[in-house]
């Protein structure tokens, strides 16, 4: 005879659970999950936005796919002429401000300028003492 428990697990605890799993029970749970909510019956997508969707998540698994940083940096190189005066405009106005460079140049020539006396730190904290 099988018994049934109803336990209220913290959604917390069951990430930490989660986390504790072995990378081949990690990508069981993730099959799960992935064929628990395909199969759910609240289908909130339409057809078109379904498509798209199964579309990326193909593409995805073929490992054609762009982190963040790397289509931030494609869409830098191919702004139109008309985009960079729209956005110099705006700089120029106050509105936006300069574009950061990117943070992964190192600048090999970087040297530390030697300051005598006391740490600013040290001043900041005395001073509100």
């Amino acid at each position: 005879m099988s018994k049934t428990f109803n336990l209220a697990i913290p959604f917390d605890f069951l990430l930490q659970a989660i986390a504790k799993l072995s990378p081949a029970d990690k990508q069981r749970l993730w099959e799960f999950l992935d064929t628990d909510l395909h199969d759910s019956t609240d289908d909130t997508l339409d057809p078109g936005e379904e498509a798209e969707v199964a579309a990326a998540y193909a593409e995805y698994q073929a490992g054609e796919f762009v982190t963040l940083d790397e289509y931030t940096a494609q869409q830098a190189q191919h702004q139109s002429p008309e985009q960079v005066i729209f956005h110099q405009a705006l700089a120029s106005t106050g509105l936006v401000g300069p574009t950061q460079p990117s943070r992964m140049t190192t600048d090999n020539n970087f040297q530390p300028i030697l300051v005598q006396g006391e740490a600013v730190s040290q001043t900041l904290l005395d001073e509100r003492r």
